[in-house]
């Protein structure tokens, strides 16, 4: 989590913040999903 805060406070600093970190939160959420489907799948 902390990680995460001075990530977030890095990425405030760089334009259009909100749009980057959405864009970028989004794909993160495409990845995990996919990989747990995958696992689940297996079972």
């Amino acid at each position: 989590v902390l990680g995460f805060q001075k990530w977030t406070k890095k990425m405030s600093k760089n334009e259009n913040p909100k749009k980057l970190s959405q864009q970028k939160n989004q794909h993160l959420f495409t990845q995990c999903s996919e990989a747990f489907y995958r696992v689940f799948q297996k079972y």
